[in-house]
């Protein structure tokens, strides 16, 4: 029913779904409790409809009738209490059930909707820290290819997870809703129930093509908040670059450009979206006065007695149609969120990434040499090898410098001596132990490296000193200062 207007769904949104379901799955506890407390609430709400609807039958003396369409069992114990029981007595008894029904119905909505929110924030914080996780454990070559303003915008993205739960709870709510309203409405005129979903239906289906629009505007919005984020942060890190070349302009032209772009989708899905409940306001309006109309005509002499549970039957038609229209909503929600879910899929498959090597022999200190052999290595994309057979030893106490133009692979070296990189062919061997077979991390803990590209953390001296070294002390971090000339 939600995917009509939605379909079809793309490899990434189907694997965008799947990460959301199952996050969701692994907190059964909450989730069951959503759903249950909703379903019990919307039993609530369509007996308090029900009662009303019997209330103003017994005004009627139309009490008896509607006794007997109800199961034997029930017909049997109503018709003691009956009974005993005057005309008036009844009404304001059936007005005490229905009023207490709704109270039960609105604390039971109230404990849905907070485990609904408190398993959405959870889910919320789960998918970001997950993605933060993932951008982590990827492997330096893949998680270079991302530009960081975009894995910025990535992990926030993921986020988005969270909202799935958020219009499960409001989908299975207004679900149980709406089959509690018809229920009743069955019960009061099966005739006009099967016209009034006829009519919802006709609007369901003319709606499906400003849900696809809305899911068009959506992918542009999505793709412009992640170029914003791109951009905004591509360019705010460079703010000495971008003056000593003059362009600033330039930077704030990318950066507006990405911005307008999300909200120009986005204030073009808003104003679409305004004219959804105009729609429906109009349609039930329009079907309520035709059901009166028509029951009013066809029932002849006995009109006084059947225009009161036509306006009860009204009633009951006006408290469908928020869930109608709330069900709609979540369907064009749902093609909103399905181009975030796109990108949140595609960023998170792992069959298609690269990840960092994990275990393997632990490296102490080097005893004997550093082996290069036969290495080429070409990276993504390119046409060329960035190094060719490349042949030399380093042994333990030598010192080896690499000289080269700009371009001739010297970084490339170093990367793939620090296992930023695997060879495309041959091998690197550390005291005759092949480089892919050592940890990553107690193998870089040993170098020391002075990058050409210089970053400082915006905090204090001190905490850039001890960046990733939380056990040292205070003397140590004064003693490298001083050997850097920086105390």
């Amino acid at each position: 029913m939600f995917h009509y207007g939605t379909k079809p769904l793309t490899k990434n949104e189907k694997e965008g779904l799947s990460i959301a379901v199952r996050r969701m799955l692994r907190h059964p506890g909450q989730l069951s409790l959503m759903l249950v407390t909703g379903l019990v609430a919307a039993v609530f709400e369509g007996g308090t409809i029900g009662l009303l609807g019997l209330a103003v039958k017994v005004l009627t003396d139309e009490s008896v009738q509607l006794i007997q369409n109800l199961p034997s069992f029930l017909n049997h114990q109503l018709a003691l209490y009956l009974l005993n029981i005057s005309q008036g007595g009844l009404f304001l008894l059936l007005i005490g059930l229905a009023v207490s029904a709704q109270i039960l119905k609105g604390l039971l909505g109230y404990v849905s909707t907070v485990a609904q929110t408190g398993l959405s924030y959870r889910l919320m914080k789960d998918g970001q820290d997950g993605a933060t996780n993932h951008v982590m454990n990827l492997s330096y070559r893949q998680v270079s290819q991302y530009p960081s303003g975009q894995l910025g915008s990535l992990i926030d993205q993921s986020g988005v997870i969270s909202d799935i739960v958020t219009e499960v709870g409001k989908a299975s709510r207004a679900i149980l809703m709406t089959v509690s309203y018809v229920s009743v409405m069955i019960l009061m005129s099966p005739l006009l129930t099967a016209a009034a979903i006829v009519v919802f239906g006709l609007l369901w289906v003319a709606l499906s093509r400003i849900v696809k629009i809305l899911k068009q505007l959506s992918t542009r919005a999505v793709e412009g908040e992640i170029d914003t984020w791109r951009w905004s942060i591509e360019y705010l890190n460079v703010p000495r670059l971008l003056r000593l070349f003059g362009t600033t302009d330039i930077a704030k032209g990318v950066i507006q450009d990405a911005r307008h772009k999300r909200i120009a989708a986005e204030k073009k899905s808003a104003v679409i979206n305004a004219a959804i409940l105009p729609a429906f306001e109009i349609i039930t309006v329009f079907g309520a006065g035709v059901f009166l109309i028509c029951g009013y005509l066809f029932s002849g002499e006995s009109a006084i007695k059947v225009v009161p549970g036509l306006f009860v039957f009204v009633l009951v038609f006006f408290r469908l149609k928020p869930q109608v229209k709330m069900l709609n909503d979540l369907r064009i929600q749902l093609a909103k969120l399905l181009p975030k879910l796109g990108k949140v899929g595609e960023f998170l498959r792992t069959e298609d990434k690269e990840f960092e090597k994990i275990g393997g022999i632990q490296f102490r200190r080097l005893t004997s040499s550093i082996q290069v052999r036969g290495v080429s290595y070409r990276y993504d994309g390119a046409d060329v090898n960035a190094v060719s057979s490349l042949d030399f030893d380093l042994a333990r106490g030598e010192t080896i410098a690499l000289v080269g133009e700009s371009g001739s692979g010297k970084s490339t070296i170093v990367n793939l001596l620090l296992d930023l990189h695997q060879p495309s062919v041959g091998e690197i061997l550390i005291d005759g132990n092949n480089l892919n077979t050592i940890d990553s991390i107690t193998w870089r803990e040993r170098i020391g490296i002075v990058a050409q590209e210089v970053y400082l953390l915006n905090t204090s001296i001190k905490d850039n000193i001890s960046f990733g070294r939380h056990q040292i002390s205070d003397l140590d971090i004064e003693t490298a200062a001083r050997t850097a000339l920086a105390h």
